[in-house]
């Protein structure tokens, strides 16, 4: 009911360290993995969704403002080869495509950055471009003077 996101993940190629690993990282990061019997995740819909899900699956809970656990998702995929189903977000039910979409997007930290250095750099061409003129006039005066 808190989360703000969901991530159904495919955890039959992860061992158990990896599972833990996963987990650990995900709580640091406002998130939680719970691991769930597809029996009662076929209870609980009543769409077809929960018939591609096979095997061993847990639920990834997203408690973040800003993506966390997807950003974790994303980090881990290559080296515990992670696999998802989908997920949701708010109302939108997520594809694969979408959740793995979600996971390379920049941090806020990242964001945050990236605009403090456009905005720098679009000030500091309007200062010169505002200081030009002030320095061909003193430089216009000292020929005009040294005649």
């Amino acid at each position: 009911e808190k989360a703000k996101a969901v991530i159904f993940l495919n955890i039959h190629k992860l061992n158990t360290s990896n599972l833990f690993k996963l987990k650990k990282e995900l709580k640091i990061n406002e998130g939680e993995l719970k691991v769930t019997k597809k029996t009662l995740f076929k209870l609980a819909k009543t769409d077809a969704s929960a018939e591609k899900i096979a095997g061993p699956f847990a639920i990834i809970f997203d408690f973040s403002a800003n993506f966390k656990p997807f950003s974790i998702l994303g980090k881990l995929r290559k080296e515990l080869q992670l696999e998802v189903f989908g997920g949701s977000f708010g109302d939108k039910i997520l594809s694969e495509k979408e959740v793995w979409g979600i996971t390379e997007l920049p941090s806020e930290d990242m964001l945050r950055s990236k605009l403090v250095f456009v905005l720098k750099s679009k000030l500091q061409s309007v200062a010169s471009t505002l200081k030009s003129p002030i320095n061909k006039l003193v430089i216009v005066l000292n020929q005009i003077s040294k005649k």
